[in-house]
């Protein structure tokens, strides 16, 4: 009797960042089951870093840049807010210091709920990090200039523009004119300045 040949089936590797990143959509998905309008600015914000990136490295520029956890980092950045309260969340007018305090903490949360997962060291970062100020002023742990992960420095800027340009419960959205134009004038302060220019120019390519 003639040996029947088996064909052994090709394994193919799989990360354990892949496996993290194939979980990524239940992130998503848990967002928008909080808050719809934080899913859409995450979207926003994650798509916006896209386009700064493809932007950057057509200049031969940020060659270096993990691009996926860029990208993911600004799509998960808010994702701890699924742990602040409806009522703070909501809240249409200016929030009471105690609410302030409750609704910072949103960063780390989203940091806690993803730092253990295998290959996410800098989303992690940038999810914990993006409300840090280059002046040392920020939160949650008042990390000043270069100690800040560049990623979350880099998040900072297109999640403040987002919030901008897009209404908001407690107030109205501005031009993209005017949204750069206070990012500008927080360079040095708010935001890494070289980021600063980078944004700039990239938005004004967009223009032309």
């Amino acid at each position: 009797m003639d040996a029947t040949t088996f064909e052994t089936p090709e394994l193919k590797i799989v990360t354990d960042r892949e496996i993290t990143l194939q979980i990524i959509p239940s992130f998503t998905r848990l967002v928008a089951l909080k808050d719809q309008a934080t899913h859409a600015h995450s979207e926003r914000v994650s798509e916006l870093a896209r386009e700064w990136t493809s932007y950057m490295r057509s200049r031969w520029q940020w060659l270096e840049l993990d691009i996926e956890a860029f990208e993911t980092a600004a799509l998960l950045h808010d994702i701890g807010k699924v742990g602040v309260l409806d009522e703070v969340l909501h809240k249409a007018g200016k929030l009471t210091p105690g609410e302030r305090d409750h609704l910072e903490q949103h960063s780390e949360i989203g940091y806690q709920m993803i730092r253990d997962y295998p290959g996410v060291t800098l989303i992690s970062e940038g999810v914990r990090h993006h409300h840090e100020r280059w002046d040392g002023r920020g939160y949650p742990l008042g990390l000043k200039e270069d100690r800040i992960p560049w990623i979350a420095r880099a998040i900072a800027i297109v999640d403040a523009f987002d919030a901008m340009t897009s209404e908001r419960s407690y107030r109205h959205k501005v031009s993209h004119r005017e949204a750069l134009e206070e990012i500008q004038r927080e360079a040095g302060r708010q935001f890494d300045p070289d980021l600063v220019r980078d944004f700039t120019q990239f938005l004004y390519s967009r223009q032309t």
